[in-house]
């Protein structure tokens, strides 16, 4: 888990949370005027398998400020159809 408390991350690139197959509880929180201003995409479970893992933005605390780029993609596995 990475967490943004009060302070900024800037120019990030591609940012993947949840980047394998068993990836599980991983998460960016953004949180207590905390500032997120990313690169070109965004992935939360970037593949099937990943769960459970999260983007968070804001708190009880200060306004927090995030700005993507470009794309945001959250990856969910495809539903299986019963016969």
């Amino acid at each position: 888990m990475l967490t943004i408390s009060g302070g900024s991350v800037t120019n990030a690139g591609v940012v993947t949370i949840g980047a394998t197959s068993g990836s599980f509880g991983n998460g960016l929180v953004v949180s207590n005027g905390g500032g997120f201003f990313g690169g070109s995409t965004l992935y939360v479970g970037a593949t099937a398998g990943a769960s459970n893992n999260y983007y968070n933005i804001g708190s009880a605390g200060a306004k927090s400020t995030v700005s993507q780029w470009c794309d945001f993609m959250l990856v969910m596995p495809m539903p299986t159809a019963t016969p």
